[in-house]
């Protein structure tokens, strides 16, 4: 098998970028945790640039390999299968806001989650703590919602199973798992939950054969966060 752009990019994905992502992440933690007031946004800024970068790498490499762009799972979404999913995303979003609202009215209970999830390693230090970065956070959530579901369930999902010929639950451990390592600055639990994470994200896209639900889903639960801590800390 000739080596490819696309084999090297998968490669990075797969190996490079967790490495690196847990080098830049410790080291921007580091900088919050030492009060730098320009850190969050930084890690904002940067963060938003990889991942475009890395996601309009990915979809290239894979069109000049000539693959069709549909297989990505960008391809216009159809069928019952896709307005099932997207009627249980826009579910989980009604409820999530409903969760915040509520939250305005039970400020002891909307501080104790604020606090536990400020308290979390490689959460916590990457959340909003005033107005001014919660526009950034917002940016940083729409942008790993759609770039992170291109890369690990569209590209790597796609890559092992027409590249490599991969069974399809091959595809989705690899790539849930993959998702996983580059959260691992998050700590062993925070890498867990991350390829959890994956793994629904990877049912929602077998599903519903869109990419369009999981990179919603994904959207909306990276925002949550940002949302209940504003709610907690009431600035």
């Amino acid at each position: 098998m000739t080596v490819s752009v696309l084999d090297g990019v998968v490669l990075f994905l797969a190996v490079g970028f967790p490495v690196y992502a847990l080098w830049a992440d410790r080291r921007a933690y580091a900088r919050i945790r030492e009060g730098d007031a320009r850190a969050r946004g930084a890690w904002y800024r940067a963060t938003i640039v990889e991942l475009w970068l890395l996601a309009a790498l990915g979809a290239w490499a894979w069109h000049e390999h000539g693959l069709d762009l549909g297989a990505l799972g960008l391809e216009a979404p159809s069928g019952w299968p896709f307005w099932l999913g997207l009627a249980v995303a826009v579910a989980l979003i009604v409820a999530v806001v409903t969760q915040v609202r509520g939250l305005r009215v039970r400020p002891d209970e909307a501080a104790r989650l604020a606090s536990k999830m400020r308290e979390t390693p490689g959460v916590g230090e990457v959340l909003p703590s005033e107005e001014r970065e919660l526009r950034g956070y917002v940016a940083v959530s729409v942008t790993a919602g759609l770039c992170e579901e291109l890369l690990y369930r569209g590209l790597l999902m796609g890559y092992g199973e027409l590249r490599l010929g991969l069974p399809v639950w091959a595809t989705v451990m690899a790539s849930s798992l993959v998702f996983g390592l580059a959260h691992a600055s998050q700590g062993f639990r925070g890498l867990v939950r991350s390829t959890l994470a994956g793994l629904i994200f990877a049912g929602a896209y077998l599903a519903t054969g869109s990419l369009w639900v999981p990179m919603l889903l994904h959207v909306v639960l990276d925002l949550n966060s940002g949302w209940l801590v504003r709610a907690g800390e009431r600035w």
